[in-house]
């Protein structure tokens, strides 16, 4: 009988332990109890106003480029109806994760957490940069701009400044933000 309360007491406890670790739980808990959320809405992080007017000031078709997206998940640009040249995908070509990793390979080369995060996870073809960190600001951008351009690239929408754009082979256009969740810098790679 010990034994059974124990075994009842163990997973009592790691039940709890593992929700109270969950984001979406803890923040379900949160609605329920009427309190604010540190999380943004669907519409929030979908932001389709804020995606609209990156696509009127760009101009174009859509399906006549393609967007990257740094410190921003790609997912939102593809809701938008961006064409990506990155995000997460169940199935893609190891030819095409060799060329993605043709981009930020001296990135990677900086920083062994996101090199193995690439290399031995298979299914997200994420920008990085090995400056990453909560200012707000990348000083330099050390991609291989002549392959992202093999891949269609033309714009990338980084939801943080890039200090030295114009040394690392970007133009910056624009920033827009939605005074709520994002601003997102908009660059045309030269």
């Amino acid at each position: 009988k010990i034994l059974n309360l124990f075994m009842v007491l163990m997973i009592l406890f790691q039940s709890v332990y593992i929700l109270r670790q969950n984001k979406e739980v803890i923040n379900n808990w949160k609605v329920v109890m009427h309190k604010p959320i540190d999380e943004p809405t669907f519409a929030q992080f979908y932001a389709k106003p804020l995606f609209k007017e990156i696509e009127s000031y760009i101009n174009k078709p859509k399906n006549s480029y393609r967007v990257g997206s740094l410190v921003l998940n790609p997912a939102v640009a593809s809701f938008n109806g961006f064409y990506c040249i990155d995000g997460y995908q169940n199935s893609y070509s190891v030819q095409y994760k060799h060329a993605f990793r043709e981009i930020i390979a001296k990135e990677l080369d900086a920083d062994k957490v996101s090199r193995d995060y690439f290399d031995y996870w298979g299914s997200r073809c994420y920008l990085i940069s090995s400056e990453f960190n909560r200012t707000g600001k990348i000083n330099y951008l050390n991609y291989n701009f002549s392959a992202y351009k093999k891949l269609g690239g033309e714009y990338l929408l980084s939801s943080y400044e890039i200090s030295k754009a114009d040394s690392c082979g970007l133009k910056f256009e624009k920033s827009f933000s939605d005074n709520i969740y994002y601003t997102i810098y908009l660059y045309k790679v030269k």
